[in-house]
């Protein structure tokens, strides 16, 4: 009953004062905090102090030159993040009522996996849903997964790899593995006769010591994972060439430069531009990858966002 609420509890749900409290806690200074919020320092400080007298807890402290969350602060944090993605969802929400289907939709998606993931989807949620902008952005894995958790995109589709984010719901589409794309020329003579255009071979990684590398840039988890594998087999890995996107390594192992790397999806959706090329399973089921849809959990998940997830999970009418 709204009489056992007491008037202090009420007095502290400022929705700016969480979000304030929030970004403290993650950079423990309050110079860098205010900058990032675009506020001023005091204007900060005061807030903090409003929200502490509020609590009658102290939320930080000072340890030497350091800033401290205590664990009250640690307490409060665990319903400031809940309370925020509340009020947000709630606005989204309203918002639905108010507008019906218009909108806008926001999608994270790594850029190697846009251009065969996404368009057929697209094709089919726009036959239901013609006045629902879709707001496309291509980015690395882990900026997607952060900018979901922060509200920033209403979904991603990202490769999973490693440990989860727990406020993310993660929806798995299908499983797939890392592929070796070479050019005919440079097979040796033991797998010349294994590899074919539009076919994976199996094949080891020793294989592979004399062909040198085309790769993506460091920071692509396909490159990630394939240099861990090489580093748990103890195999050197001869890289000549960087590219930044998965068309130009492929072009460019097409042209007899080295070998690269392509996911098994990506290699159906590409292999027939690159004639040239042969492919090689070389994982053990060690390069497996989950493809994910992701969104943010308590996330208020309106219609059409539903039946985009739907249909990108090939659960949607077809």
């Amino acid at each position: 009953m709204i009489s056992s609420i007491s008037t202090k509890a009420v007095k502290i749900i400022n929705i700016k004062h969480l979000a304030y409290f929030i970004e403290l806690s993650k950079t423990l200074n309050f110079s860098l905090a205010a900058q990032k919020l675009g506020i001023s320092q005091p204007t900060l400080t005061q807030a903090l102090k409003k929200a502490e007298a509020d609590l009658g807890v102290d939320l930080f402290e000072r340890d030497g030159r350091k800033l401290k969350i205590t664990e009250y602060g640690r307490i409060f944090l665990d319903s400031c993040g809940y309370i925020t993605d509340l009020y947000d969802d709630t606005l989204r929400r309203i918002d639905d009522l108010k507008y019906g289907r218009t909108g806008s939709i926001r999608i994270g998606i790594a850029p190697s996996r846009a251009p065969f993931t996404i368009p057929n989807a697209l094709k089919q949620f726009r036959r239901i849903y013609p006045d629902v902008r879709l707001d496309i952005s291509e980015m690395l894995t882990a900026n997607i997964e952060k900018n979901v958790e922060n509200g920033l995109l209403d979904l991603g589709v990202l490769v999973v790899y490693d440990s989860k984010n727990v406020r993310i719901e993660y929806l798995p589409i299908e499983t797939e593995n890392i592929i070796i794309a070479v050019h005919h020329d440079l097979l040796p003579d033991k797998l010349r006769l294994s590899g074919s255009e539009n076919a994976v071979a199996k094949a080891d990684l020793n294989d592979f010591t004399d062909i040198p590398f085309v790769l993506l840039g460091e920071d692509q988890l396909i490159v990630s994972q394939f240099k861990d594998l090489c580093t748990e087999k103890n195999v050197p890995i001869n890289c000549v060439a960087r590219c930044r996107n998965v068309e130009t390594s492929l072009a460019t192992a097409n042209a007899g430069i080295g070998a690269t790397l392509v996911t098994s999806t990506g290699m159906d959706y590409y292999h027939s531009a690159f004639p040239e090329l042969r492919y090689f399973d070389v994982s053990d089921d060690v390069l497996d990858r989950s493809i994910c849809v992701i969104h943010r959990k308590n996330q208020y998940i309106d219609p059409p966002l539903q039946k985009l997830m739907e249909i990108i999970l090939h659960k949607g009418d077809r």
